[in-house]
């Protein structure tokens, strides 16, 4: 019964009542634990529930109940086995609690209301300032960027984008998390950054709490008074799943009013900054997403990554690649790949991803049953990237709307074209070379089956290397003109 947060019915409980439904938990538990003649070691599993439980309660317990409850959690703690308690929390690194259960029996519930408080500012305070500990950390020469939010366990993009940048004009460089854009983190970093770069602008507001948006607004017009420069790296125009679009767009406006200089991967995205949010087209850079490098190792055998996930050497393999959400067309794919297995036996689908709309997932589950369909949901680990990669013989992005994509970059990286619509920034990417577009997903269909009957020109690795070469990281940033001024 015991869920540790504040939206909880039982933290609500206890806030507003005596608490009288825990004591007669623990009460029974006492009855059965002795009308069963349960082992004696069990009683000292029971003293420390209790303890940890009570002390919790004391901690959530409202003023106006505070001493009546006290009264019993004390009458309650002097049974307990105090040395058996001490030799757990010593075992556990729990210390602290045997000091709590220490002052709850030598105190009066004054003294213990006010430990607690204390307490509790302490954690507090301890707790803000690892919120704002910054997250990535690059030292530089000269004044340059905090980032928010700072996301790296899922994709290395930031990494590589900051690292590059670090190394051409030896910038200072810290990634925080979202909810650290406040006062306190601009106020230490004035002096030693100039800009302020925003990445996915919906962690910045909350369609449902006006107060967000009005924090991020009040952080960011205290942070140009200061005289920071604002960056924003438009990876969307809107989020793909919002649920109120207007709205969205109203709140990211107002945001946008206080950005100084945007970044656009493309051509298509700069104009759509420009059409959507009336951005002057001065202020905003074209900066592709760069190439994955070799942040993922070596591509492995073809044969041998194939024989990894038990399809034949000389089948074709198609991968979809990434978070799998509605907008991502998945079962666009699906039906494409069922109506080509009806007359092959020879393709194979690989569909690897988190599944983060929980609601596809039933569907996915009927619908990779078939065995020439390998479904691996879940996250990928670093280290199997290119397994997936040096398996396919294609990557197929049947998306639905888009603006940049990250899984089209990566499969690139790793030199395996890909099959994308005609849609974003796509099209400023993908040359014949290296891939080949669709304007309708029967014309995806098509493709499919004519690279699978090899009836579409070999790719180039002359067209690779040309592409891998262009958006290298080095080459990419070059496009940044407001850092133009910084000697390196």
């Amino acid at each position: 019964y015991r869920r540790e947060s504040e939206s909880s019915v039982t933290v609500a409980h206890r806030k507003g009542s005596n608490c009288e439904f825990e004591f007669q938990a623990f009460s029974s538990v006492r009855d059965w634990s002795e009308k069963n003649d349960i082992a004696s070691y069990y009683d000292s599993v029971i003293d420390i529930k209790l303890v940890s439980s009570l002390m919790y309660t004391l901690k959530m317990v409202s003023e106006s109940y505070f001493e009546g409850v006290f009264g019993r959690v004390k009458e309650l703690f002097k049974p307990v086995n105090r040395s058996l308690l001490r030799e757990y929390c010593i075992a556990g690194k729990k210390w602290w609690q045997f000091k709590e259960f220490e002052f709850v029996l030598n105190h009066s519930a004054t003294e213990v209301r006010q430990f607690l408080k204390d307490k509790e500012e302490v954690a507090q305070e301890k707790a803000f300032a690892k919120l704002i500990a910054p997250r990535f950390i690059l030292e530089g020469r000269n004044p340059g960027i905090i980032f928010f939010p700072c996301w790296l366990v899922n994709n290395p993009y930031q990494k590589l984008f900051y690292e590059a940048l670090h190394k051409e004009f030896d910038l200072s460089i810290q990634g925080f998390d979202q909810k650290a854009l406040c006062r306190e983190v601009i106020n230490n970093a004035k002096g030693k950054f100039k800009f302020i770069h925003l990445h996915w602008l919906h962690n910045f507001f909350d369609e449902n709490d006006p107060s967000v948006l009005a924090n991020t607004i009040d952080t960011l017009t205290y942070a140009k008074e200061l005289g920071f420069e604002i960056i924003y790296t438009a990876h969307n125009i809107v989020s793909h799943d919002s649920d109120n679009p207007a709205l969205e767009r109203e709140f990211r406006a107002k945001i946008l009013n206080l950005v100084d200089h945007s970044l656009a991967h493309g051509n298509f995205a700069k104009q759509k900054l420009q059409d959507e949010f009336d951005i002057n087209a001065c202020s905003i850079d074209i900066v592709p997403h760069g190439t994955y490098g070799d942040f993922y190792g070596d591509l492995i055998d073809k044969s041998v990554a194939k024989e990894k996930f038990g399809v034949p050497v000389d089948s074709t393999v198609f991968l979809f690649f990434g978070n799998i959400k509605g907008y991502k067309g998945i079962f666009n794919l699906l039906t494409s790949f069922e109506n080509l297995r009806k007359t092959r036996g020879d393709i194979y689908l690989i569909i690897a991803g988190r599944v983060l709309d929980n609601t596809l997932m039933p569907e996915l589950t009927r619908r990779t049953k078939d065995a020439n369909i390998i479904f691996r949901p879940g996250f990928v680990q670093n280290s199997e990237v290119v397994e997936y990669f040096s398996s396919a013989d294609l990557c197929v992005l049947p998306y639905e709307s888009v603006l940049t994509s990250g899984a089209a970059m990566l499969s690139l990286s790793l030199r395996c074209p890909i099959l994308a619509p005609s849609i974003g920034v796509l099209p400023e990417v993908v040359s014949e070379g290296v891939g080949i577009l669709f304007h309708s997903f029967d014309d995806m269909e098509q493709a499919m089956e004519a690279f699978s009957m090899e009836q579409i020109p070999q790719f180039s690795s002359l067209a690779f290397n040309q592409l891998l070469n262009e958006y290298s990281w080095p080459n990419v940033i070059k496009n940044v003109s407001f850092l133009d001024c910084i000697e390196n």
